[in-house]
């Protein structure tokens, strides 16, 4: 191995011979092994995670937008299955959300754990925008 010897990072106590330190370099050793199956657990999750926020951060939005444009498409203030699909994909989006941080500890944008109170707030935004995007698109005809 390259570097100081192990030695070096342990508490400078005099007493200290050299059978101790191997015995300080064990600890070391199984505390990282400790950190390291956790670590693995959480990696293991980590795929599932990966799914779920990509599921409410790229295909919801996503579906919402297709089919607001549909529905736009549309002759004015006519129900159709464009509509269901609007309404689907923001109930995707607000439970892949909920599943996310439940689950998989969701972050925020900040890189912070997310918390029920954060999720109520995306839910309540996607309703607010998916049923003014909804209207708009019921009013126009493109």
């Amino acid at each position: 191995m390259v570097g100081p010897p192990p030695w070096v990072f342990t508490p400078r106590e005099t007493s200290m011979r050299p059978e101790d330190h191997r015995s300080v370099d064990a600890t070391r050793r199984s505390k990282s092994n400790a950190t390291s199956s956790s670590a693995s657990d959480a990696n293991s999750n980590a795929g599932g995670g990966v799914l779920v926020r990509l599921g409410w951060m790229v295909v919801g939005p996503t579906l919402l937008v297709v089919s607001a444009f549909a529905v736009a498409a549309t002759p004015r203030w006519t129900f159709g299955l464009h509509d269901g699909l609007l309404a689907l994909g923001a109930v995707l989006s607000v439970c892949l959300r909920y599943w996310d941080v439940r689950s998989f500890d969701g972050e925020t944008a900040n890189g912070e754990p997310a918390t029920m109170f954060v999720f109520r707030r995306y839910a309540v935004g996607v309703a607010i925008i998916v049923g003014a995007s909804w209207v708009a698109a019921q009013s126009i005809h493109i």
